[in-house]
């Protein structure tokens, strides 16, 4: 294992984490915060956290379905969705969908097939 590369990524992370808070912190509303917090639902919350869930699960076997059979494990797709999902919100859209490449060349999948499985995804 390459402690460098770790170690760029967990402190990239970490840039990027403290700047988004930094630039949103003045958008909180603390009152609203906490009256929302006190007033929360639990059963909608519950709910919409298994509907989030599945919907990873179902983004991950769309994915491994649309590569080549038994490329991947549904694991790793599952960790390549979920990078892949970040990116793409985070990042402009090209750039995360290079993320979702990039994993894939990582675990052995052609650029070909990856960039395929995007645009039929898309």
């Amino acid at each position: 294992m390459n402690w460098r590369r770790v170690l760029v990524k967990i402190l990239l992370g970490v840039f990027i984490t403290a700047g988004t808070i930094i630039f949103l912190l003045p958008l909180f509303n603390i009152d609203k915060l906490r009256s929302l917090v006190v007033n929360i639902n639990y059963i909608w919350l519950c709910l919409g956290f298994i509907a989030y869930i599945f919907a990873y699960i179902t983004r991950a076997l769309r994915f491994k379905a649309l590569l080549p059979e038994n490329a991947v494990s549904f694991g790793v797709m599952a960790k390549i969705t979920s990078i892949h999902t970040v990116a793409v919100r985070i990042l402009p859209n090209p750039f995360g969908e290079i993320f979702f490449i990039s994993q894939t060349k990582r675990v052995g999948i052609k650029y070909s097939s990856s960039i395929s499985a995007i645009i039929v995804y898309r």
